[in-house]
C-alpha cells in the first residue's frame, strides 16, 4: 500500500497501471522495489551531512540483504505489516523497504511528514516501523496518534540523539521501541538500545553478525558482513563492555579543548539537560566550541528560542550551582529555529554561524 493504493508485486514488476498521477515519493518506493526484484547490484545514498559535506556512497544489494536479516533476526520479526514513512531517497527509508521485502512482510508505504500516523488507519496492525526523533514528538502531542504509535509491535528510533525527556515518554510504553546506532556506511543500525519497558538498556547490543572493539582514540570499530569483513573505524568515543556492547560518549569531533581540558560536548550535554528538566526550562539547546585567544577554545551553549527571550542570568544561575568551573559555557548565543540538515539533524555550523550573542 503506498499513500493508500494498493499493489500486488504482478503489478509492480508488469507496470499495469497508471504511474501518472503518483508523486516523487511513491515513484521512489516502487523505484526501489524494483530495481531490487530486477536484480540491482549497488544502490546509491547520500549521506545526513550531520557531521560534514554530505556525500555520495555506493553501498552493494549483498551488504543490504545482511543488514537487512539481522535486524529482522534480532527482533525476531518473520511476518506481519511493515510501515514506511521515511525518505527513501535516504539508507533509512529505503532499508525499510528492504526489510519488507526481504522479510517478506506487506509494506504500508506513507508520504513522509512529521506525523505520519494521521495518514495510517487505525484497524492495520504493523508490526515494524521507523522514526526520526521529530517525528515522535509530535506523534506525542496527538493523544490518537499516540495510541496508533503504542500499536506498532517494533520500533526503531534513529538519525540523532534522544533527549532525556523523550526517553522518559517513551519508557512506559507497551511496545519495544528501539534507539538505533548507525550511519549510511554501515547500511544504518547495527546495534539497538531497547528505551521501552518500564528501565531503559544502558548499553547499545550490536545485532547478529557483528563484532566491536575500540582504537587508540577510544572509539569504535566494527567488523562483519555489512562492512565486508573489513575493520570500520568510526568517530564515535564509547565505553566498551564487551565484543557485543557499548555505551556511547560522543563525537570524537565534538570535543572541545579549553585551556587544556579536553571537554566532550555530548557528556556536558547530558547533564545541562538533565538540570534544565528539572526546573522545566524546554528550550533546545546544543554545546560547541569556538575559537579563544586565551583558552584556544571556549564552550559556547546555543538555544533555539523559539521567538521567546531566553533568561541567560536564571539559566547560568542553575548550572552554576552543579557544574565545575570548567564545564560552564562561556560564551551563550540563541536562534530562533536551529537549521536542519535534510534528514533533521540540527547543523551545527550552520546553526552557529546564525545565532546571536546573548547579553
Amino acid at each position: 500500500m503506498i499513500n493508500g493504493n494498493i499493489y500486488s508485486p504482478d503489478q509492480l514488476f508488469s507496470g499495469t497501471f497508471s504511474e501518472i498521477d503518483l508523486n516523487s515519493f511513491a515513484r521512489r518506493v516502487l523505484e526501489v522495489i524494483r530495481e531490487w526484484g530486477l536484480g540491482r547490484k549497488k544502490f546509491e545514498f547520500k549521506t545526513s551531512g550531520s557531521t560534514g559535506t554530505p556525500k555520495i556512497i555506493s553501498i552493494g544489494k549483498e551488504k543490504m540483504l545482511t543488514s537487512a536479516r539481522s535486524t529482522l533476526e534480532y527482533l525476531q520479526i518473520k511476518d506481519g505489516k511493515c510501515l514506511l514513512c521515511l525518505d527513501p531517497e535516504f539508507i533509512a527509508g529505503t532499508m525499510m523497504i528492504i526489510r519488507a521485502l526481504v522479510g517478506g512482510m506487506d509494506l504500508i508505504a506513507l508520504q513522509p511528514a512529521s506525523n505520519p500516523m494521521g495518514d495510517l488507519p487505525a484497524d492495520i496492525d504493523i508490526e515494524l516501523s521507523a522514526f526520526v526523533p521529530l517525528q515522535l514528538h509530535e506523534i506525542l502531542k496527538d493523544p490518537g496518534s499516540e495510541e496508533k504509535f503504542k500499536k506498532i509491535s517494533n520500533v526503531l528510533i534513529g538519525g540523532a540523539d534522544l533527549s532525556g525527556d523523550l526517553i522518559s515518554q517513551l519508557s512506559g510504553f507497551p511496545n519495544r521501541i528501539y534507539h538505533t546506532f548507525g550511519m549510511t556506511e554501515t547500511v544504518t543500525d547495527f546495534a539497538l538500545k531497547k528505551i521501552s519497558g518500564g528501565k531503559p538498556d544502558e548499553y547499545y547490543h550490536a545485532v547478529p553478525g557483528i563484532e566491536l572493539s575500540t582504537d587508540d582514540r577510544g572509539c569504535l570499530v566494527i567488523i562483519g558482513n555489512i562492512t565486508g569483513n573489513i575493520h570500520f573505524i568510526t568517530n564515535d568515543r564509547v565505553e566498551l563492555i564487551d565484543q557485543k556492547r557499548f555505551r556511547w560518549l560522543g563525537r570524537v569531533d565534538h570535543i572541545i579543548n579549553s585551556g587544556g581540558i579536553k571537554i566532550q560536548v555530548e557528556v556536558i550535554e547530558k547533564k545541562v539537560e538533565g538540570l534544565l528538566r528539572e526546573r522545566r526550562i524546554k528550550f533546545p539547546f546544543f554545546i560547541t566550541g569556538i575559537p579563544d585567544q586565551k583558552f584556544g577554545e571556549k564552550t559556547t551553549i546555543v538555544f533555539e528560542s523559539g521567538g521567546e527571550t531566553v533568561d541567560k542570568k536564571n539559566i547560568s544561575e542553575i548550572l552554576n550551582q552543579r557544574l565545575p568551573a570548567f564545564e560552564m559555557p562561556r560564551e551563550w548565543r540563541s536562534i530562533s529555529l536551529f537549521i536542519r540538515t535534510s534528514t533533521g539533524k540540527i547543523d551545527r555550523i550552520r546553526s552557529l554561524k546564525a545565532s546571536t550573542v546573548l547579553a
